[in-house]
């Protein structure tokens, strides 16, 4: 998930960009200058710029109300961006069965690193950003690749489960018994563990204290280790807000959890336009 500066989030759907200040929500498409409306994947960078991946490997940048800029895809890696990131002048694409395209903003020219990019059955491909690196896994094992390389490393054999950047930068390393390490480039320190299992049928989210959020496709189940019946079908995003509010991507729509109650938000009347992909803070 996103949530900007102001504390407005964003959500990548079906429809498009969907920005939400609490309130009101304001939708933007191909009419406001998106290449797709289906959009995949946030990332908001150092200027609080909002970047979008979408369906067809292209990457979009908004400033305010305005689209600024638009990337097109790799001609080797075109198909949904399930993961995005801007480091040091360099955009990261982490391109569905292509792999990770690293574009230069400066002249448009691309980097492709063969990489095993897919979902899981309930979320997306994970990727976030360290100082002047961007990091995501591949098979069980930690990947960085930092700006001015011509390849990524191999930093960490894990296995891992899960990789999560919560509100305050933290970086986690998620264990498949649900053990979490918090990662910095000078190593690793073990956590807390969560009350359940991060399976390859779960999404999961680190909140602002550095406590793990897990859910499944019918359960949300809290650091504590509560368990809520939540009204989302077919979940693909966790977000926890840096106000503590937990935001579930979903088929039908947005669901919002707060003390122990939900809020189910459909977006659209259609039913086919409902479907939620990504959410993030600007």
């Amino acid at each position: 998930g996103t949530q900007d500066r102001d504390g407005d989030l964003w959500v990548a759907s079906l429809r498009g960009l969907i920005r939400c200040d609490g309130q009101n929500f304001d939708t933007f498409t191909i009419r406001d200058g998106l290449r797709a409306n289906l959009q995949h994947s946030l990332f908001v960078d150092a200027d609080g710029d909002i970047w979008s991946g979408d369906d067809r490997g292209s990457a979009t940048r908004l400033r305010g109300d305005r689209v600024v800029a638009s990337y097109d895809a790799a001609e080797a890696a075109k198909g949904p961006v399930l993961a995005l990131a801007v480091v040091d002048g360099v955009l990261y694409r982490a391109v569905q069965g292509k792999g990770v395209v690293a574009t230069r903003l400066t002249d448009g020219s691309h980097r492709l690193v063969p990489v095993d990019i897919k979902p899981r059955r309930n979320g997306l491909f994970s990727m976030v950003i360290a100082d002047d690196s961007v990091l995501w896994l591949d098979d069980g094992a930690l990947y960085g690749w930092t700006t001015g390389r011509d390849a990524p490393q191999r930093l960490d054999p894990g296995p891992f489960v899960g990789l999560e950047r919560n509100s305050t930068g933290a970086i986690y390393l998620l264990r498949a018994n649900a053990s979490m390490l918090r990662w910095s480039s000078g190593g690793r320190e073990q956590t807390e563990s969560g009350f359940a299992p991060v399976t390859d049928g779960a999404v999961s989210a680190v909140d602002a204290f550095g406590r793990l959020w897990t859910a499944t496709d019918n359960t949300l189940i809290s650091p504590l280790g509560s368990r809520y019946q939540h009204p989302a079908a077919g979940l693909s995003d966790l977000f926890v807000d840096r106000q503590g509010v937990v935001w579930m991507a979903a088929g039908n729509g947005l669901v919002r959890f707060l003390g122990s109650r939900f809020m189910h938000i459909a977006l659209s009347p259609d039913e086919r336009e409902r479907i939620v992909y990504a959410i993030h803070e600007d």
